[in-house]
């Protein structure tokens, strides 16, 4: 099992942890009671992002190639 990190929110951020292998990605203010089904997901080989996160990823993805572009 990957470590959970657990307080990302910046993109460079999340494509870093993503490239550095994380398996799963919750945001800070997450609700504790998320923790444990999350790292059963982990543990379980599965991946998991927040739902916040996902979109956020989607929007800079939707936004096409910019300069300093994270990927």
């Amino acid at each position: 099992m990957r470590v959970l990190p657990y307080q990302l929110r910046i993109h460079s951020y999340v494509f870093a942890a993503l490239r550095a292998g994380a398996s799963g990605l919750l945001i800070k203010d997450a609700d504790p009671a998320d923790l444990l089904p999350a790292v059963a997901v982990l543990a379980g080989g599965d991946a998991l992002l927040a739902s916040a996160v996902t979109r956020s990823l989607i929007n800079v993805f939707a936004a096409g190639p910019t300069a300093g572009c994270p990927w």
